[in-house]
Protein backbone atom coordinates (compact mmCIF):
# COMPACT_ATOMS: atom_id res chain seq x y z
CA UNK A 1 0.00 0.00 0.00
CA UNK A 2 1.54 3.86 -0.69
CA UNK A 3 1.65 5.84 2.73
CA UNK A 4 0.91 9.15 2.31
CA UNK A 5 2.25 12.34 4.19
CA UNK A 6 -0.91 12.74 5.83
CA UNK A 7 -3.64 11.23 4.07
CA UNK A 8 -4.08 8.21 6.44
CA UNK A 9 -3.58 10.72 9.37
CA UNK A 10 -6.37 12.59 7.61
CA UNK A 11 -8.71 10.05 7.11
CA UNK A 12 -8.61 8.58 10.68
CA UNK A 13 -8.86 11.90 12.15
CA UNK A 14 -11.90 12.60 9.83
CA UNK A 15 -13.57 8.74 11.40
CA UNK A 16 -13.02 10.48 15.01
CA UNK A 17 -15.55 13.19 16.00
CA UNK A 18 -13.82 16.47 16.32
CA UNK A 19 -15.28 17.31 20.31
CA UNK A 20 -13.35 13.50 20.23
CA UNK A 21 -10.06 15.10 20.04
CA UNK A 22 -10.66 18.78 21.38
CA UNK A 23 -9.94 19.02 25.61
CA UNK A 24 -12.97 18.66 27.17
CA UNK A 25 -13.41 22.31 28.39
CA UNK A 26 -17.10 22.11 27.84
CA UNK A 27 -19.45 21.01 30.53
CA UNK A 28 -21.79 20.09 27.90
CA UNK A 29 -19.90 17.15 27.23
CA UNK A 30 -19.48 16.15 30.47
Amino acid sequence: HETKPQGDLWHQFRDVPVYSVLPADRPDDH
